[in-house]
Order: structure tokens, then C-alpha cells, then sequence
């Protein structure tokens, strides 16, 4: 094509004696010849390539959409050019349409002009034309900065804490986080992940140069998981290559896949989380039962009991072993025999295996100077009839009001009702809601109860 171009050139510069009109149409017909040549070209490149020291910074909630699957869809020349996905503002991401294809995808990330970190995984077992979106962003020291969903795009299954316990865990955590999202409803089954390897910095770890409390041969991934809302699994994935700053997680299943997003990289002395699902307090035969679950453990100690009739000053009044390790619910409990007739304070210290410790929020008993109790209230789902039951023991006939929020603080279920003298039960039935964890908040005109309870997968 080249050749016939020149050529037309050159009888062109030759005839310069042709009339006017045929001259015009050879400066049309050369025209439409090069567009052609520039339409062929872009057609049969259908990829994007990286030369060398260039750089794509995908800002302000863009997507980069690649609708071709070919594994070789992206592609660098050298390895000093990369795509720059930073920020959390709607997450700057590459959409890349994988299809069917069962092959490894290398998304060239980086970090500013000097610092590579590529991510990448294997697809296999995948129906249906979807995509896998993916992105990466260093967070901030500690980790500050969690994927937020902006007000680009709004997004799910994001991040809600960082937190092991109920205390700031981000210390022990890669100041970075990673995406990769199958959500897709295109896709009628998700891809099986194999070989993902993530890439951090130095500076994303290194407690000389962050506030990090990191050994970086500890280094393994945990995700986020929408449904139990928490970081899973209890005991973190894959190997850290220190000398290469990757971790590299072995397989993703399809249906983990479908609900989670937001990847994390952490010592696995300290991983994600140990979850506190109630902490709760009632009177029992003038006495006070306090009683408390949790849904995991990891290096979990002991419990410390802390009493406040003041809500200022606090007192030890027991201690009671933790499970150590568990990945099932484990229930306590406690009874406080010294009742001083007041309203008392209660909060819970968890103390890990190294020391460490965290307190969980305050509940407060009323006055326990009767054999019923002025008002106690408690919320479970109950896995033999799927609904979510509601109990409110009281002295007095009172109106109460009972909502149900989700995660992400949306109104699920409410209902207003009259107590009767005694024990009351209120059944939320057909919610139809995700598993996950879920807020029931029983308010009066003189207390607000919260408790915070787990719908199963069913």
C-alpha cells in the first residue's frame, strides 16, 4: 500500500499540465486512499500498547474499557510504562472484557513514573460476554483511606472498617488497596481466579519509612467479603516473594468471587478481624446478666468486664478466657451479683495473645430492684423459622419503636408496637435480605437498645 501511495504522488507531481478538475480528483481520490490506509490500521491494531516510558492515568471515576480478550490486549514494550489507576473518587478503572476466555491477564499498573506494580490473574470456567474490572490505589499511612464508592459511579461491597477486634488494624496492614470485581450480571457464571498476584511498594510497608508495623515475610491477602461483612478468610492467602514484593494467592472461587471486590495485604500475625456479632446486659433475679458472642477469633486471650455507675470510671469485675482461635460462634456470658440498684455501665476489653488490647462499646442496664426487669431487650435471627425476633421485657406498658438497618445504614424493616407488662416478642418475617450483618435498633420514649445480628447463608 505504501508503494501504490508514493506512486500516486509521483504521477501526480508529473502531470502538473492537467486541467483543473483533474486535479481535483486525484487530491479527492488520494484523500479517501490515506483515510482508508488510517481506518485498516486502527481496525487491525485492536490493542493498546504501552512503549516504553509512557504512561495512562485513568482520573475522575473514568473507566479504561478494553473489548478484546485476548490476553495480549494490553501490552508493553519494555517495562518502564504502566497504567496509573490512583485515587479512590469512583475508582479509576480498567473494564476489561474477558468473555469466555480462560487465559492470564496481566494489568500493567503503577505508582507515579518510577515504581511497577502489575497485577495479575488466571480466568478459567467463565459463561456468558462479562467483565472483570480492576484498579489499585495506595491508601494513605495506616492505611486511612478505604475504597469509597465516590460520586462517579456509586459501588457495593465496600470496605466498612479496617478493624481487628474493633481497633485500627491498619498498621498492620500494606498501604494499598486492590479491586477485582466479577460482578458482572453478563456473566451467567463468574470466572475460577487462579495465580493472582499482587505487587506492593516498599514505601507501602517499610516501618522506616511509614508507621507500619509490618514483617514483610508475613505478608499474605485477606478480601473483603460483602456478605459477612469482614475481611475473610480468618486465616489470610498465599505466599509473600519478598525479593519481587508480591504476594501470590494460589485460586479465587467463582462464587467467593461474587462477593467480594476489595483485596488487602496483611501481616498474618495481626490478620482481619476477631468479630464481636452482641454485647448485651439485662436484669436477672436482681442481678445483671451480661452476655456476648462472637462470630471469629484469632490469638483472642482472655475478656476483661468493666462495670461504671458513672459511665466515667471504670472497675474490673471479671475476666473470662477467650476460644484463642475459632471460626465459629462462640457464646459468654456473666452474671454481676453486685447490683447497686442504679443504672450501671458495662463495657468489654478483649486482650490478644501478644498483649495487645480493645474495648468495645457501652451498653447500660437500668435498675435491677425487682425480680422483672424495669426493661431488657435482645435481637437474634432465628435459623429455624428465617425470620428476625425481637424480645422487649418490661415493667410497664410503653411504645416502643423497632427498625432494622443493613451494613450501609439502609432502612430494612420498622414497626412500631404497645408492650404489654412483661415479656414482648416481635417477629420481622419474609425480608428477603443478603447475609451479612444487620442492625436492630429498639428505642423508647427514656432508652435506645441497639444490637447488631447475622443473617446466615441459608
Amino acid at each position: 500500500m505504501q508503494v501504490i501511495l508514493f506512486r500516486l504522488i509521483a504521477n501526480y507531481k508529473m502531470r502538473t499540465n492537467k486541467q483543473a478538475s483533474i486535479k481535483s480528483n486525484i487530491y479527492k481520490y488520494l484523500s479517501l486512499f490515506i483515510m482508508g490506509l488510517i481506518a485498516i490500521s486502527s481496525y487491525s491494531q485492536a490493542r493498546i500498547i504501552i512503549n516504553n516510558a509512557s504512561f495512562i492515568n485513568i482520573s475522575n471515576g473514568s473507566f479504561l474499557v478494553v473489548d478484546n480478550n485476548a490476553s495480549n490486549a494490553i501490552t508493553r514494550i519494555g517495562n518502564t510504562g504502566w497504567i496509573i489507576s490512583e485515587g479512590t473518587i469512583g475508582n479509576n478503572r480498567v473494564k476489561w472484557n474477558i468473555g469466555t476466555s480462560a487465559a492470564t491477564y496481566i494489568v500493567p499498573f503503577g505508582f507515579g513514573t518510577t515504581i511497577d506494580l502489575p497485577l495479575t490473574f488466571t480466568t478459567s470456567g467463565a459463561l456468558g460476554n462479562g467483565s472483570i474490572i480492576s484498579s489499585t490505589f495506595r491508601s494513605g499511612i495506616n492505611s486511612s483511606s478505604l475504597p469509597t464508592a465516590g460520586t462517579v459511579v456509586p459501588q457495593t461491597m465496600l470496605p466498612t472498617s479496617y478493624l481487628s477486634s474493633g481497633a485500627d488494624n491498619s498498621a498492620f496492614g500494606v498501604d494499598r488497596f486492590y479491586q477485582i470485581d466479577a460482578t458482572d450480571a453478563i456473566f451467567t457464571t463468574r470466572p475460577t481466579l487462579s495465580n493472582i498476584i499482587f505487587s506492593y511498594a516498599t514505601a507501602e510497608f517499610d516501618a522506616s519509612i511509614t508507621p507500619n508495623t509490618i514483617t514483610e515475610g508475613n505478608l499474605q491477602a485477606q478480601y473483603w467479603d460483602n456478605t459477612a461483612t469482614d475481611w475473610r478468610p480468618l486465616t489470610p492467602l498465599g505466599t509473600v516473594t519478598t525479593g519481587s514484593n508480591i504476594v501470590t494467592v494460589a485460586s479465587h472461587s467463582a462464587v467467593v468471587l461474587a462477593r467480594s471486590k476489595w483485596w488487602s495485604l496483611v501481616d498474618n500475625s495481626n490478620p482481619l478481624p476477631i468479630s464481636l456479632i452482641n454485647f448485651t446486659g439485662e436484669c436477672l433475679n436482681k442481678t445483671i446478666e451480661i452476655k456476648w458472642s462472637t462470630l471469629t477469633e484469632i490469638n483472642n486471650d482472655f475478656f476483661t468486664i468493666e462495670k461504671s455507675i458513672d459511665g466515667i470510671n471504670w472497675q474490673t469485675i471479671s475476666k473470662v478466657n477467650g476460644a484463642g482461635n475459632s471460626s465459629s460462634t462462640v457464646n459468654y456470658s456473666l452474671i454481676d451479683i453486685n447490683n447497686s440498684f442504679k443504672t450501671s455501665y458495662y463495657r468489654l476489653k478483649q486482650t490478644d495473645i501478644d498483649g495487645s488490647s480493645t474495648a468495645s462499646s457501652i451498653i447500660s442496664v437500668g435498675e435491677c430492684n425487682d425480680i422483672s426487669s424495669p426493661l431488657s431487650t435482645n435481637a437474634y435471627f432465628n435459623t429455624d423459622n428465617k425470620n428476625v425476633q425481637v424480645s422487649i421485657k418490661s415493667d410497664i406498658s410503653a411504645a416502643f419503636s423497632i427498625t432494622i438497618y443493613n451494613a450501609v445504614g439502609s432502612l430494612i424493616a420498622s414497626k412500631d408496637i404497645i408492650s404489654v407488662v412483661g415479656k414482648n416478642q416481635v417477629f420481622f418475617k419474609n425480608l428477603n435480605q443478603p447475609a451479612g450483618f444487620y442492625f436492630v435498633i429498639i428505642r423508647n420514649s427514656q432508652k435506645v437498645s441497639s444490637h447488631k445480628i447475622l443473617i446466615p447463608n441459608l
